[in-house]
């Protein structure tokens, strides 16, 4: 029998309480920057001005840090989080002394207010968007047909963060007999591209004022999240086992990015573009489109790590079980789920 479980209500309010102080308080961020850089301070009261406004930087670019996945991935995350925090803060205070050493000059104020402006900015942008991605992952996730997706599985499980912050991706944990895999879906619409030196882009593509606009997506931060995400399923299920007094299982563990409303086909350009682009017009350049063509045909940026529709998930799946050694004990499995599903706050869909 097939079980499906999601976010219960509890975790969807603590969530939404979380992104709402969040982009409270970088909206209040956003509000004292221009407060103390419009309003004009005497030299006495700039030794403290700056000390806010420094503040508010270092804040900001350890918020951006933390949201632009500058610690994604790594085991040390915490111990890297502290550290860039005292190196950021060390950095402020060298600043505020150089400030106050100088009196205060106004050309430097002035720089230090614009920062500060353009930072939280940059946050409470970055906090809105985690806040609106936080609404669609609890909508319902249709492919680039319109169908709605049905992830494969004994047990799927919706929502299971990354790692243990908040703001962390959410990703899917898919159960089929001995496998687990952990799915990092990307629900852009996009295409990957080949360029003529063999390498790839994973282009995101958007309608702005009924014209197309493509962004680049990291794809090794991306990996890198799954990769993490997988991490965190594992230390769960040691984490459960414990708790429970239950041996651990002898899962086949792996992770994948979900990729199902983009073109699965490699973009390889023709002779005349590739020609152009590359400025290739002697005796050889055809030689040379031919050496770009096998490489544009065959390469895989994933390694292997990409699905495209939920029947490759399906069969990498399989391949995962197949993999395996003994068939995990179906008492102790579902008594692992319910572990999971309880510290992840999740409830069986209905």
């Amino acid at each position: 029998m097939r079980k499906e479980y999601t976010l219960n209500n509890e975790a969807v309010k603590k969530h939404m309480l979380h992104f709402l102080l969040m982009l409270v308080v970088a909206a209040l961020m956003v509000a004292a920057s221009v407060f103390l850089g419009l309003k004009r301070w005497s030299t006495g009261q700039y030794v403290w001005v700056n000390i806010l406004c420094l503040g508010i930087a270092v804040i900001s670019v350890n918020g951006l840090a933390h949201f632009g996945g500058r610690f994604d991935g790594k085991k040390d995350a915490a111990e890297q989080s502290k550290k860039f925090l005292i190196i950021t803060a060390a950095a402020a205070a060298v600043v505020w002394l150089i400030l106050t050493i100088m009196g205060s000059p106004a050309f430097l104020t002035m720089l230090v207010f614009v920062a500060d402006v353009v930072l939280s900015v940059l946050l409470l942008k970055r906090v809105w968007e985690t806040l609106k991605n936080f609404w669609k992952v609890l909508s319902n996730e249709v492919d680039q047909d319109g169908n709605t997706i049905t992830y494969p599985g004994e047990f799927v499980l919706h929502e299971v963060h990354t790692s243990d912050a908040l703001t962390s991706s959410f990703g899917k944990v898919l159960i089929h007999q001995n496998a687990v895999l952990f799915v990092l879906p990307e629900m852009n619409k996009g295409f990957v591209l080949v360029n003529p030196n063999g390498t790839m882009e994973l282009k995101k593509t958007s309608y702005v004022k009924d014209e197309i606009k493509e962004n680049n997506l990291s794809v090794s931060s991306i990996m890198l999240q799954a990769e993490e995400g997988l991490r965190h399923v594992m230390q769960l299920v040691e984490d459960v086992c414990a708790e429970k007094n239950i041996p651990v299982p002898d899962f086949t563990y792996d992770y994948a990015l979900f990729l199902p409303n983009f073109d699965p086909r490699n973009a390889i350009w023709d002779e005349e573009c590739f020609e152009k682009l590359t400025g290739n017009h002697s005796w050889y350049s055809n030689k040379k489109y031919q050496k770009y063509q096998n490489k544009a045909g065959h390469l895989d940026y994933f390694q292997g790590k990409a699905c495209y529709d939920t029947r490759e998930l399906m069969q990498m799946l399989r391949i995962m079980d197949g993999q395996s050694g003994t068939l995990v004990n179906r008492n102790d499995k579902e008594a692992i789920i319910e572990g999971i599903v309880q510290a992840c706050g999740l409830k069986e869909r209905e």
